[in-house]
């Protein structure tokens, strides 16, 4: 066995992996934006919801009190057409007594409904706003699952090359130096096998020793980083 020629073959392994891992990668970033996105939507599409019941809870309350204030208009004026009628001034005093109260209350039912129309405005106006935000969100949603979707499938279509090519490269390895390899491989998220670059371990940036250098470059197996474990190589 060529030591040599197998700590290349390794090496281009290492970049054919760091593709795949890479495209791997992002193929499960697109859905789990689409996820977020989608999450966001819904919690949105809650409020909106939230801003209908509160309206319409507004609308009921207003309904009951207009209903109260027409109820109170009605009793005003029978009190008014029998003013006419009473013939003791005590009788005419109680009844212009409770249509003062009568009064009072109709200006608190006025009043009450003021407020709640202005209530009314405020949360259809807020609710306004939240359905334009929704279709905003619902168009950058679907403009997203497209783009995702297309992207996908060209993310599936160079993973099929690249498997195959992994495959053909793998088949030319050592089987205990790739045994080696892919053990560490999956250990450290697709990136196994790295360069010193600078005295340093190009996957930790850790101080590599003189010593393991020298070893490096007598190229009689594979030299793992002390620090990370992963493998090393000086680049020709």
């Amino acid at each position: 066995m060529d030591i040599t020629e197998q700590i290349t073959l390794i090496i281009e392994l290492q970049e054919i992996d760091t593709q795949i891992f890479d495209l791997e990668r992002r193929k499960k970033e697109g859905p789990l934006k689409i996820q977020r996105l989608d999450e966001a939507f819904k919690k949105r599409s809650g409020i909106l919801k939230e801003g209908q019941d509160g309206l319409m809870a507004l609308q009921v309350t207003q309904k009951s009190k207009e209903n109260d204030l027409a109820s109170k208009e009605e009793m005003m004026k029978k009190c008014q057409s029998q003013l006419y009628a009473i013939k003791t001034n005590k009788e005419y005093t109680a009844m212009q007594h409770e249509i003062k109260g009568h009064e009072a209350d109709k200006s608190v039912f006025e009043e009450d409904i003021i407020n709640i129309l202005d209530e009314v405005d405020v949360k259809k106006k807020e609710i306004e706003g939240v359905k334009a935000i929704l279709k905003d969100e619902e168009v950058a949603l679907n403009q997203e699952k497209t783009k995702v979707s297309s992207e996908t499938k060209e993310i599936e279509a160079k993973l099929v090359v690249l498997t195959k090519q992994r495959q053909e490269q793998a088949a030319k390895a050592d089987k205990g130096m790739l045994i080696k390899y892919e053990r560490v491989l999956k250990g450290k998220d697709g990136l196994a096998m790295v360069p010193v670059k600078s005295n340093a371990c190009g996957g930790c940036n850790m101080n590599v020793p003189p010593q393991v250098i020298n070893e490096i470059m007598m190229k009689k197996g594979l030299i793992f980083c002390e620090s990370c474990a992963r493998i090393l190589y000086i680049e020709q």
